[in-house]
């Protein structure tokens, strides 16, 4: 993904620095977690949880049950 990324990412990348490659990361599932310190990913979760409610934002977090 990250070879075709201009391809894919709005734009073809032109707001990040560094192009579409900067925006597509290493393209595994959890990632995040080795980047967002725990009081990212807490203030994360609640904003989801106000902005799109429990059942939206638990889809956005794979399935997981947010509340």
């Amino acid at each position: 993904m990250k070879k075709n990324a201009t391809k894919s990412v709005p734009l073809g990348g032109a707001f990040w620095d560094g192009g579409a490659e900067t925006f597509i990361n290493k393209g595994t599932n959890g990632s995040w977690k080795d980047v967002l310190s725990q009081q990212e990913c807490a203030e994360y979760k609640a904003r989801a949880l106000k902005e799109l409610g429990t059942e939206c934002a638990g889809l956005l977090a794979g399935g997981a049950e947010l509340a």
